[in-house]
């Protein structure tokens, strides 16, 4: 039966083969160059058989080359528990949890014990760090670093190394990753998603934004427990603001993967009142939330094959001065447009779902935009918000 690592410190040196001297825990380095290197300190808590993997990213700034003065416990998320607590708690997964009499949060036991059904580590066990060029010392946080390790060539290969022995042979009873970290406009999420697409065999497909299934385990990416500012706050719906929308899409993809199990993402079609996902040649749904914006249509969402959400999107006429939605039956030129308003988003979906039609169209940070329809360039699935 496969196991993840014990509670503890792990043997692992994969990554540093090259050293000609012995390799020494939280001592031994590996500088990969062009300003990247990771330390030997890996590390597991909880469970070795769990149902559910809590993952970061690597070890945090605070910690390395202290971890063998630091008792173990006390080492991982160090300072940011009541955050950890938020987070799980947004997603369902400490509403059964208490705080016992020796514990200040409801994610102490869990990562103190090895009997439950969490096992806690991160992504690149041992510690990731970026050389400051403007200090000259090295970090192990900051905007970015996340997405931008796994895509040099260095990062690329250390986060191969993790995945593949760490994440591809997993116990059965494994439902679930949550994964810290979303990433620069979701990039993070994006990279993580072609680390196990690459490395851990299977049928692997998008559930919504921040989540994909092999139909055995659903990874789910949450908000960084580290986060600055509002993000937190925002993520948990405490704001009226747009990035709660990514709470609840991975509230709904740990809902499918501990409760109902996803086996396929094409189940059978049942009567529900929350958002459905259809493919794009109207094959049976599944459950995704959203949250409205003001110029955003968020009851329709076109989904692209590389997984990037778009939303219709209002525009201004420069003649009248008003915002509205443009639908068009394959011309791209302005006078062809027909300018439709909030009033009219079911005629909306209507005409793109079931007429043909093409709709301006754009991810929430506006990068990617827009004339998209069904079936029509690279988009290979729709949600509708009833």
């Amino acid at each position: 039966m496969h196991k993840l690592p014990e509670h503890g410190r792990i043997q692992c040196t994969r990554c540093y083969s090259c050293q000609a001297e012995e390799v020494q825990f939280d001592k031994t380095k590996n500088d990969g160059g062009n300003g990247w290197r990771i330390s030997n300190n890996p590390l597991a808590w909880g469970c070795s058989e769990p149902e559910i993997i809590v993952l970061g990213f690597s070890k945090g700034p605070t910690q390395v080359g202290a971890l063998l003065a630091t008792p173990h416990n006390k080492i991982a998320y160090k300072g940011s528990r009541k955050n950890v607590d938020k987070i799980l708690s947004h997603i369902g997964l400490l509403e059964d949890e208490t705080i016992d009499q020796n514990s200040r949060y409801k994610c102490d036991a869990l990562i103190n014990e090895s009997n439950n059904r969490f096992h806690f580590g991160s992504l690149i066990r041992c510690t990731v760090e970026q050389l400051d060029a403007k200090t000259n010392k090295w970090k192990g946080s900051g905007g970015g670093m996340l997405d931008k390790f796994v895509k040099t060539d260095f990062g690329s290969q250390i986060a191969n190394n993790c995945t593949q022995r760490f994440l591809v042979d997993l116990p059965e009873r494994v439902k679930l990753i949550v994964m810290f970290g979303l990433g620069t406009k979701l990039n993070y999420v994006r990279e993580a998603y072609k680390l196990f697409s690459k490395n851990r065999p299977g049928n692997w497909k998008w559930i919504n934004d921040v989540s994909y299934t092999d139909g055995k385990v659903t990874v789910v990416h949450v908000e960084h427990f580290a986060s600055q500012g509002a993000l937190i706050p925002n993520w948990l719906g405490e704001n009226n603001n747009l990035r709660q929308n990514l709470g609840l899409q991975a509230q709904t993809a740990v809902k499918l993967a501990i409760n109902d199990g996803i086996t396929s993402l094409t189940p059978q079609v049942t009567v529900i009142k929350e958002p459905v996902m259809r493919k794009a040649n109207k094959s049976s749904p599944i459950v995704s939330n959203t949250y409205a914006s003001d110029k955003f249509c968020m009851r329709l969402k076109l989904i692209c094959d590389d997984g990037i959400a778009l939303y219709p999107v209002k525009l201004r006429n420069r003649t009248t001065g008003i915002f509205s939605y443009r639908v068009s039956n394959g011309s791209n030129r302005k006078e062809d447009a027909i300018e439709l308003f909030d009033e009219d988003i079911d005629k909306l979906i209507d005409m793109v779902v079931n007429q043909g039609y093409g709709v301006r169209a754009s991810s929430l940070d506006k990068a990617r935009h827009g004339i998209y329809g069904i079936n029509k360039r690279s988009v290979h699935s729709y949600e509708i918000i009833s």
